[in-house]
């Protein structure tokens, strides 16, 4: 029982350190594909 909350714990702890850099890697991905689109009905 203690393991595993130790476990818990390490694991979200992790979770949230790793979590606003895929979320900002996935806002740039998204600017990225809005500019792509824009440019190519622009043309």
């Amino acid at each position: 029982m203690y393991i595993r909350e130790i476990a818990v714990k390490g694991l979200a702890r992790t979770h949230i350190s790793l979590f606003p850099s895929a979320l900002s890697r996935i806002q740039g991905h998204l600017l990225y594909w809005k500019e792509v689109h824009l440019y190519m009905h622009s043309s």
